[in-house]
């Protein structure tokens, strides 16, 4: 039988690669003997040639930028997948830099979600989503529920469409 020491050890390393993968939000507990460890969100990247994290730390040009995020639910977590998700704007609502965010739903019985926000900068997204505050309302979320979040600048094309 593992020590309390040794266990805390392995979890303390599980957690560190876990979360230098961003692969999932991890929340573990001791008690009585026993250790608990849940994994509440899957972290997904959109694109495999950057990081979230990375993105949040390119230089900042000024200017609006938008955040897409793409959530898979299972059909059973659907409400309680929009609970934890209307908490999160809520949050969010009273972070500075936040013009506006949206979520769509996939026509059907689907249970893909995007969500859509607008800020004013990358400095302002960064700021508000290294709060740890928000880090720990990511636990609201469902077992099995996959985000693929991704930061967008707009795109000028002539004739199409223009840069702000």
């Amino acid at each position: 039988m593992r020590s309390l020491i040794e266990t805390l050890f392995l979890l303390k390393f599980l957690v560190n690669f876990l979360y230098e993968k961003n692969t999932c939000v991890i929340t573990f507990f001791y008690h009585a003997s026993t250790c608990v460890l849940i994994i509440m969100i899957k972290i997904e990247e959109m694109d495999e040639n950057i990081k979230l994290d990375q993105q949040l730390e390119e230089k900042d040009y000024g200017g609006p930028v938008v955040f897409i995020n793409v959530f898979n639910a299972k059909p059973q977590d659907v409400d309680k997948v929009l609970k934890a998700w209307a908490e999160d704007a809520a949050f969010f609502k009273q972070k500075p830099g936040l013009i506006s965010t949206q979520l769509h739903r996939g026509i059907g019985e689907s249970t893909v979600f995007v969500n859509y926000a607008i800020w004013e900068s990358v400095a302002h997204m960064k700021q508000a989503v290294s709060d740890p505050a928000f880090r720990a309302r990511l636990a609201h979320y469902p077992d099995g529920t996959v985000s693929r979040p991704h930061l967008f600048r707009k795109v000028a094309v002539p004739g199409i469409c223009v840069e702000y």
